[in-house]
């Protein structure tokens, strides 16, 4: 639970060095601070990503990244997460890889750093998404069709240079099947 995190400890290793922070759960917090300039960035590690997926469930784990940007228990009003994270400097983004989910802590500006002293809020803010998502019917339909519109845009499309390289692909990484896996789900699982 986010109540594992101890805030003060974080702040403590940021201050003195960039550092990794691992949870009793597997989930790692890295920071790196900009020396003498009052700057950071960050990301939550997850150590689950597609290939975790059940046969049944493929793009589960992508499907739960779109659902920690949705309302979660501290903030059942996403909007008022949205304005505290603009007011933080916070950019809003995440990515689910083969064997991990990522949450960046870093700032909406061209640099990508964040101020320091918001960085504990900002992994917060990240953490009570991630464990506490609130999971409502609407909001699990709209990154639903969000998520078949995405899986459409990346389907290959007869004749071009993605299909080829599909082709391709497929050929090299034959012996392995976990490379064809479809992080995004299928039209079956996404429905």
């Amino acid at each position: 639970a986010i109540t594992m995190l101890d805030f003060e400890k974080l702040e403590r290793e940021i201050r003195e060095r960039g550092m990794v922070y691992h949870l009793d759960n597997g989930v790692t917090i890295f920071g790196e601070r900009v020396l003498g300039l009052g700057l950071t960035l960050g990301n939550i590690f997850l150590h689950a990503g597609s290939f975790d997926d059940a046969d049944e469930d493929l793009g589960i784990m992508h499907f739960l990244e779109h659902m920690a940007f949705e309302s979660s228990s501290a903030f059942p009003d996403v909007y008022k997460r949205q304005l505290l994270g603009m007011q933080l400097g916070l950019d809003f983004n995440a990515s689910t890889g083969h064997n991990t989910m990522s949450f960046p802590i870093r700032g909406s500006n061209p640099s990508s750093f964040l101020l320091r002293e918001n960085f504990l809020e900002a992994c917060r803010i990240l953490l009570d998404a991630v464990y506490h998502p609130l999971h409502l019917p609407d909001q699990i339909e709209k990154q639903r069709r969000i998520i078949q519109a995405e899986r459409m845009e990346h389907e290959p499309v007869k004749g071009s240079l993605y299909e080829d390289s599909e082709k391709i692909r497929r050929m090299l990484y034959a012996a392995n099947p976990l490379v064809f896996r479809p992080g995004r789900g299928t039209e079956d699982t996404v429905d």
